[in-house]
């Protein structure tokens, strides 16, 4: 037996003792039927890479990609390889590693984080921050004011 706590519209709770095989069929059915009550239940856990702690939206190869981002907020994990990243206009985060990258983030105020290799990161137009980490980066912020760690290589605004 399980017990289901549910959160009826009206916010009155029920608590309900149900087998195993009714709790999997009771909480596929009622958390289709849009307005009605829903299981009390935790998120899914998140599976797929990272970057920074953030699930990515976009997720690159082992290999050498091409990687472009959309008008919305992505997070970009760019793989193995040499990639190339165009994160789009939009907040976004930014994530290289292995390989000799070129990460840009365009408009938006951006977080790009270089990796192994000798990287290249470049902001675009926004407040961007720019982080070399273990390789040799070099870093262009772009319009706006951005802030880059004493990793990069300074190419200027």
């Amino acid at each position: 037996m399980h017990l289901m706590n549910l959160a009826l519209p009206q916010g009155v709770a029920a608590r309900v003792s149900v087998p195993a095989l009714m709790a999997a069929l009771l909480l596929t059915a009622v958390a289709a039927v849009p307005g009605e009550a829903k299981p009390q239940t935790s998120p899914p856990p998140t599976t797929g890479p990272l970057c920074r702690g953030e699930a990515a939206t976009i997720v690159g190869t082992p290999g050498s990609d091409s990687l472009t981002g959309t008008d919305r907020k992505d997070v970009i994990a760019a793989g193995g390889g040499d990639d190339v990243v165009s994160a789009g206009a939009g907040n976004d985060l930014v994530c290289g590693a292995g390989g000799n990258d070129l990460l840009r983030g365009d408009d938006g105020n951006d977080v790009i984080y270089g990796d192994r290799g000798r990287d290249k990161l470049r902001g675009g137009a926004g407040n961007d921050s720019l982080r070399g980490r273990r390789g040799t980066d070099s870093c262009k912020g772009g319009a706006g004011t951005d802030d880059l760690s004493f990793s990069c290589e300074n190419e200027g605004a």
